[in-house]
């Protein structure tokens, strides 16, 4: 079931034709990721031109999806995502009997695939659960460059994701909590369309939350080549 969506509208005066990206914020993980053993960025979420004097608009739906796979590349930063897997899952709500979705992942002939276990519900308010079996180890994910985190859909019909929003390293036999973020950010110029970026690296973002604004949103691009949202 769709909760709402998000609209992102930006209308480009900068003169010049323009790419546009959108990224979402890192989601809470509970427990924590360690910077240190494990990598967690954010990815391209959706992207489109719109050239000179024209207005491109991005929608995303809050239908979440648990994503498992792998880094096709070494260097997490500038990486591709290659996702084996996605499965679609529901948030917790604020109501004690209505726990979010609880997915199991487990190392299948060196895949990190869903296990076809079913589990309880055990997602927190605002969240779903990630559970990782013992069927790999902390080396294998690293040498094996696993990956899990989620994807939301940009199609009303509710069919697939766009790909994933944000992915990390796991452990083996662990339980994550993860709570998508309502900060997404809109950024322009070149990148790669299945790339994960890390945010904190990255140049030229204009942050939209929209914890604390309306559902939909206008930006402008304006002749000085800033982005700003009208207000």
């Amino acid at each position: 079931m769709i909760l709402y969506t998000y609209a992102i509208v930006v209308e480009n005066d900068t003169g010049s034709s323009q790419t546009y990206t959108i990224l979402q914020e890192r989601p809470h993980i509970s427990p924590e990721i360690s910077r240190l053993e494990n990598t967690h960025s954010g990815t391209i979420t959706m992207q489109a031109k719109a050239p000179n004097e024209q207005t491109v608009a991005f929608t995303l739906y809050r239908t979440y999806y648990a994503m498992c796979g792998s880094s096709q590349s070494g260097q997490i930063g500038d990486a591709s995502v290659l996702v084996f897997g996605e499965k679609p899952v529901t948030l917790g709500t604020t109501s004690s009997d209505s726990p979010g979705s609880t997915v199991l992942v487990s190392a299948i002939d060196g895949t990190l695939q869903f296990d076809e276990m079913e589990l309880p519900a055990g997602g927190f308010q605002n969240s779903f659960e990630i559970r990782t079996s013992n069927t790999f180890t902390s080396e294998e994910a690293k040498e094996n460059k696993y990956m899990v985190g989620f994807g939301v859909s940009v199609s009303n019909t509710n069919e697939e994701s766009n790909g994933p929003s944000s992915l990390f390293t796991p452990e083996p036999n662990k339980t994550y909590q993860i709570n998508p973020s309502t900060v997404l950010y809109l950024t322009y110029g070149s990148y790669a369309k299945d790339g994960v970026i890390d945010i904190s690296k990255a140049e030229k973002l204009l942050k939209i939350n929209f914890d604390v604004t309306k559902e939909r949103v206008t930006v402008i691009h304006d002749a000085d080549n800033e982005p700003s949202i009208q207000t």
